[in-house]
């Protein structure tokens, strides 16, 4: 199992080798700046930019024809890409709020990006590519916070009874770890989109949903989300009648959404009572809640103007009502549409200046 494993990671590696170099790169950054002191932020969120988007044109443009001669030429737009934004598009105080909230929303966009191009390319069925992504995130974070736990036991031993270790090298054994041998890890538990029936099988394998996993999603997570939806319905009507002085929604709403979205992508593979009725009733309510803050939140931009915050949850909240009508009326099989207007959503967000 170890062998197979490390086989699959230096294919990884070979699959994805900017990946693995700007990787590299983030974790020299900051182990430099955990020994130094120095604040390494711009080339940082540029390099993760350029990992997200080589892994995009990775995929992008993988077993195309002339494949060897269209990776090059894309992995020579990322690292332009990368650089050019680094210079011209990261201001020059380092943390901002501003260029965070960017990092984030557009490597949110080519996560998902990642996701949908194979199953416009090779066919594949978005809710199984999903589930596999998420059964490897899972995977990933147990086995790395195993390795990572246990290194971290040895070494408070050694400092303890044999002699003292700097302070800082558990900060940089957790960069090593969670930095960089993470993501490879996740990648090589991703499928190869090929011809051979090897990598058929093992994407059939990827995408089977456990049954611990299933009994999670039916009988847990799906009852507490009704629990959820009928406190916030309670809250609007409260506040309907009663007068909303807090802006409390924001936060919670934010969060119910992306729970529904995620878990209606889960269980369309599940084949119960408790799934179906999810599936019939959640998007409608997740519709209801998400217009009524998109409506409240623009009523008050005359008196309050607009502000980051209030700006990409309004934009999330007009997806979330989209993603509600396209959840009621398209079948599950077309759930990558749902992926698809999120990119596009992810992306006209972080267009204004």
């Amino acid at each position: 199992a170890i062998k197979d494993r490390v086989t699959l990671i230096s294919r990884t590696w070979i699959r994805f080798p900017l990946v693995f170099v700007l990787l590299l790169a983030i974790s020299v950054l900051a182990s430099l700046s955990t020994a130094t002191g120095i604040d390494y932020t711009r080339p940082v969120l540029a390099l993760i930019l350029g990992a997200f988007l080589s892994a995009v044109m990775t995929m992008s443009f993988e077993k195309h024809k002339k494949s060897v001669m269209w990776f090059f030429i894309s992995q020579g737009i990322v690292l332009a890409i990368t650089v050019g934004y680094y210079f011209f598009a990261l201001s020059d105080k380092s943390g901002g709020v501003k260029d965070d909230l960017r990092i984030l929303i557009l490597c949110f966009a080519l996560l998902f990006m990642f996701l949908w191009i194979p199953c416009i390319r090779w066919k594949t069925d978005f809710n199984d590519l999903f589930m596999t992504f998420i059964k490897a995130v899972f995977t990933t974070g147990f086995f790395m916070g195993i390795i990572w736990g246990g290194i971290v036991l040895v070494l408070g031993a050694v400092d303890s009874l044999l002699f003292q270790l700097p302070s800082n090298l558990y900060m940089h054994i957790a960069t090593w770890i969670w930095i960089f041998f993470a993501p490879m890890l996740l990648l090589s538990l991703l499928p190869v989109f090929d011809e051979t029936e090897e990598d058929k099988a093992r994407k059939e394998h990827l995408a089977k949903i456990p049954a611990f996993f299933r009994i999670l999603l039916s009988y847990v997570l799906i009852p507490l989300t009704a629990l959820y939806t009928l406190v916030l319905l309670a809250y609007l009507v409260k506040a309907l009648f009663g007068g909303d002085q807090k802006d409390l929604l924001l936060p919670l709403i934010l969060a119910y959404c992306i729970v529904v979205t995620a878990i209606y992508v889960l269980v369309s593979g599940i084949d119960n009572k408790f799934a179906g009725l999810f599936r019939m009733i959640a998007p409608k309510f997740m519709l209801l809640i998400a217009l009524y803050q998109v409506i409240r939140l623009i009523m008050q931009i005359p008196g309050e103007g607009i502000i980051y915050e209030r700006y990409f949850v309004i934009l999330f909240g007009i997806f979330s009502v989209a993603a509600g009508v396209l959840m009621s009326v398209l079948p599950v099989r077309k759930n990558v549409i749902l992926a698809i207007v999120l990119t596009g959503f992810a992306l006209v967000s972080v267009t204004p200046p």
